[in-house]
């Protein structure tokens, strides 16, 4: 028995030939053009650039690569930045003030898909006020032991 080991003659595509040429892509990113079709336009926050250095890491413990890349960065940090934007809203509605509260944030991250980050913020907040405890501790040993 004899095995064919030809390959079948090469085919040309007429696509190619017929096709026209793609317009280029838009100058706006994804997530900012899904944004802008949920929300009104905004301006551009003056903190941008200001998550880049710790974004960094967090996306290669997250499985990046080492060094990712800049465009890469920008988008998440522009999802972080929306994201910050939309919880401290709903916050400052919640409690009906013009600045943020603790109770707000609660009731922000109170829906079923933040409940790890809820909970790690009363844990936070719980650690901060451990902190305080031991601190008071600590200055009233100092007080008594100074002459």
């Amino acid at each position: 028995m004899a095995t064919s080991t030809s390959r079948p003659a090469a085919t040309t595509s007429t696509y190619a030939a017929s096709s026209t040429p793609r317009p280029a892509a838009p100058g706006a990113s994804f997530v900012s053009t899904v944004g802008a079709a949920k929300q009104q336009p905004k301006k551009a926050p003056a903190l941008k650039g200001s998550f880049t250095k710790d974004l960094r890491p967090m996306m290669y413990a997250f499985g990046d690569h080492n060094n990712p890349a800049p465009d890469t960065v920008a988008v998440m940090e522009e999802i972080l930045m929306d994201y910050m934007i939309d919880v401290c809203t709903t916050a400052m509605k919640k409690t009906k003030r013009t600045n943020i509260q603790i109770d707000g944030l609660r009731e922000a991250l109170s829906h079923p898909a933040d409940v790890k980050k809820l909970a790690r913020m009363e844990e936070l907040l719980f650690m901060q006020e451990d902190i305080k405890r031991a601190r008071a501790q600590f200055n009233e040993k100092d007080d008594r032991a100074a002459p």
